[in-house]
């Protein structure tokens, strides 16, 4: 989020994402887990018009549970350097962020969590 905002300010990005690794090979979608996803969010396998989709969101938005959590720059340079610590690549901090909220879900949830996906929409 920092080199998105610094990219908005026109200053350098502290970290310039890189993509070659999700290139090389080329994505398999897993059948397994598209039928799961479908089964939470059956609204993502409808062919619908743009107002049908935004008039389906306040149905979707009833049917889910919201977590607000903050968090200091301090706690997630913190939570970015613990888990650079057993990493051989640099680490984002949306990624620690990310494995730090699943490791917490994961050790009070009677259910693991075993694959996780991160969905950036940007609306033009």
């Amino acid at each position: 989020m920092t080199s998105l905002s610094d990219y908005y300010l026109g200053l350098t990005p502290t970290l310039v994402p890189t993509f070659e690794k999700y290139l090389q090979p080329h994505p398999v979608l897993e059948r397994h887990l598209m039928d799961e996803t479908i089964l939470l969010a059956p609204q993502l396998a409808k062919d619908m018009s743009l107002a049908s989709f935004f008039a389906s969101i306040p149905q979707n938005i009833a049917a889910t549970s919201r977590i607000e959590v903050k968090f200091t720059k301090t706690q997630l340079n913190a939570i970015r350097a613990a888990a650079e610590l057993e990493a051989t690549n640099k680490i984002s901090t949306s990624d620690a962020l990310a494995g730090y909220l699943v490791t917490v879900l994961n050790r009070i949830s009677p259910v693991t969590i075993e694959n996780i996906t991160n969905i950036i929409s940007v609306g033009l």
